[in-house]
């Protein structure tokens, strides 16, 4: 069908050139040929008039038919290279060629790195006067070679062909003009060779392979978080690279220009070829040096927070400024790995909840909360922090406009700016809900609290998983009371509890249930939450590392015999649930209290530390199990405080329902060893 079309255009112009000529006669006015003929002179003109129109009709009928037959060929006089093709069809022309050149002649496509001037130039002279043989990437025998048959070169006859004639017809009055009169103006065309293109791919990454050298970004480094001084600036290299698709595009628009059989043949046994190459880091010039510390310096003291529902994470300035990539931009893959990272723990599947419980005693066998689905939005994420990058590096900016340099001070040792985002999540709902496993009321989660207890000893994490344990799935009924003693029971080796470190009287020693208090202080920060009505709480003697790893000073709990307890009502309108989860190999646990939510709401407030006092002396504790002279830490030292804050609970039209100041006094405590004796 195309090769009718073609074959049809000319033809169609001819005769439009014909309809344009023959009607420059077609004019109003009579031709008088001669005024005074004599009917036989008449007759004699009419036949002769006739005579013309029929051999004209008939000398253009076989210019046509003529025409028609030729637009499928070559106009007479065509070569392609030294093979006459004139007056063959594509398929003819086709077969002769192919018997004539069946493939390409050997030649060789040679890849070099460019010259060093070039790449000078590419820099625009940002080296300044460096030596370019220690800053760059220069290896003068980087060179990568294919042989044409290794690049599978071959001839399309067919395409060469169709191109030929249809440049040919281009111009049908030329086209007719060389038809006619060919054997004074012969054609000459040249063969070109093609390569497969993926061959050609494969010798550029081959070239890159050897080429390329891994990035050395310049690169500021945070040694000490909040500490400005610590600031410490990593030159990098000047790194090129190869530009795999603008190098492919180049080669192929050389190759169109130059591989030709009779230039191969004659004059070339290949072609040598510089890949192009772009800068893929660079050392920083003195300006751009004093830039990106300065920038690095906005982002000291600035922490930013994600949070949704119970989770959070947390970006530090020494995490935000590794983030940056110097003279401009960001390290996107650290952002996409820090991201990630954040996925593979908090993306999870839609959960269905279980719950199976003896109606008439309420002991729970198996308790499973629903839950969402969650897929956390990365490219929001992403963005979010470089937003709060962008806004952090402006604002530092905005307030150095409106002060005088000199008289800005700036303290290390204070937080400047702390930045909160929302994780957004894409969600499932769960097929069964909690709300339907149940008619006591316990349908969702109205508190939560979470500790950390790193550094525990063995025994230590036994007693705090043990507690656990002991508490989860307590119910407790509306208008009833809870005591954290009373669930948990006797804390004895008797019971599974083991010797752990604990404080008494004053001092550290082994004692039955080390870690209990772990429990009591994470369930003591969901009752918190929940706005539950606490009705004993006491706090340490002392401040204990584990409980604020997480957490500032005060939020804590301790448990012993007798009323040393923590007691809270359930002054709710129906039941409520203890749920407990302990992670071993994180030493985490967290408390979840579910329940109906009757739309009240809590706030911690006016939080304050005082009356600060140094620790006391190291301790060292006897301990037979260790070597002889071995010393393990087990309890850090700590300073005396006093803390306090306020803790609101609301209804759920925003009225106070109680408030209620919560006070801890700690002793100073001394750091503790144990020492193998």
């Amino acid at each position: 069908m195309k090769r009718f079309a073609l074959s049809i255009k000319p033809i169609k112009q001819i005769f439009q050139q014909l309809m344009l000529f023959f009607s420059r006669f077609d004019k109003k006015e009579p031709i008088i040929i001669e005024e005074n003929l004599n009917d036989e002179e008449k007759k004699q003109f009419s036949f002769f008039r006739l005579l013309g129109i029929i051999s004209l009709i008939i000398t253009t009928a076989i210019m046509g038919l003529f025409i028609i037959y030729s637009s499928s060929k070559f106009l007479p006089e065509t070569y392609l290279e030294e093979v006459r093709i004139g007056g063959l069809t594509i398929e003819e022309a086709s077969t002769k060629l192919a018997h004539q050149y069946p493939t390409p002649p050997e030649h060789i496509i040679q890849l070099k790195r460019k010259p060093i001037e070039t790449l000078t130039e590419a820099l625009e002279l940002e080296l300044e006067n460096k030596n370019l043989n220690d800053e760059i990437n220069i290896n003068q025998e980087i060179i990568e070679s294919s042989s044409s048959t290794e690049l599978e070169a071959y001839y399309d006859y067919h395409k060469i062909s169709e191109e030929i004639i249809q440049k040919q017809q281009e111009n049908p009055v030329s086209w007719v003009t060389h038809l006619f009169f060919a054997s004074y103006s012969p054609k000459k065309y040249s063969l070109p060779i093609l390569y497969k293109e993926e061959k050609l791919v494969e010798l550029i990454k081959n070239f890159k392979n050897k080429f390329d050298q891994e990035p050395q970004h310049p690169e500021i480094v945070l040694t000490q978080t909040n500490n400005p001084n610590t600031l410490s600036l990593q030159l990098g290299k000047t790194i090129f690279h190869v530009d795999e698709k603008t190098t492919l595009e180049n080669l192929k628009q050389k190759l169109e220009e130059k591989s030709f059989y009779n230039y191969i043949k004659t004059e070339a046994t290949g072609f040598d070829f510089f890949p192009e190459t772009y800068i893929a880091s660079m050392v920083l010039n003195d300006e751009q040096k004093a830039s990106a510390l300065q920038t690095a310096s906005k982002l000291v003291g600035v922490e930013l927070e994600f949070s949704y529902d119970i989770f959070k994470k947390t970006l530090n300035d020494q995490k935000l400024i590794s983030f940056i990539k110097f003279p401009e931009g960001f390290f996107e893959d650290r952002i996409l790995d820090q991201v990630n990272s954040w996925k593979e723990t908090l993306d999870r599947p839609s959960q269905n909840a279980i719950f199976e419980f003896d109606k008439k005693t309420l002991e729970v066998t198996e308790f499973s909360p629903h839950k969402e689905g969650l897929v956390l939005n990365a490219e929001k994420a992403e963005k979010d922090i470089k937003d709060v990058i962008f806004e952090v590096i402006r604002s530092e900016e905005e307030n150095n406009d409106n002060q005088d340099d000199k008289n800005i001070q700036k303290n290390s040792s204070e937080k400047k700016l702390e930045y909160k985002k929302d994780f957004e999540f894409i969600t499932a709902s769960p097929e069964i809900t909690l709300e339907q496993t149940n008619n006591l009321g316990i349908k969702e989660r109205i508190g939560f609290g979470d500790s950390y207890y790193d550094h525990s000893i063995p025994s230590r994490i036994h007693n705090v998983a043990i507690t656990s344990e002991r508490i989860n799935y307590a119910i407790v009924p509306p208008g009833k009371e809870f005591s954290f003693n009373k669930t948990l029971g006797d804390v004895s080796s008797t019971t599974g509890f083991q010797p752990a470190y604990v404080i008494k009287d004053g001092q550290t020693v082994l004692g039955d249930g080390g870690g209990v208090c772990q429990v009591s202080t994470t369930l003591f920060r969901s009752l918190l939450d929940a706005g539950l009505k606490i009705t004993l709480r006491l706090p340490h003697s002392y401040r204990v590392s584990y409980y604020e790893l997480d957490n500032k000073t005060g939020f804590d709990a301790t448990v012993y015999d007798g009323n040393v307890d923590l007691r809270f009502i359930n002054d709710t309108e129906d039941y409520v649930l203890i749920y407990t989860e302990n992670n071993r190999e994180d030493l985490y646990m967290k408390v979840e209290l579910y329940g109906t939510s009757d739309g009240r709401t809590t706030e911690i407030s006016d939080y304050k530390t005082w009356d600060f006092r140094a620790p006391l002396a190291t301790e060292y504790i006897p301990d037979p199990s260790l070597p002889s002279g071995k010393l393990k830490q087990i309890d850090w030292s700590s300073s005396g405080i006093k803390a306090q804050f306020t803790h609101t609970i609301k209804d759920k039209d925003g009225n106070i329902i109680k408030q209620k100041n919560y006070y801890s006094n700690y002793r100073p405590w001394a750091a503790k060893y144990l020492q193998g004796i």
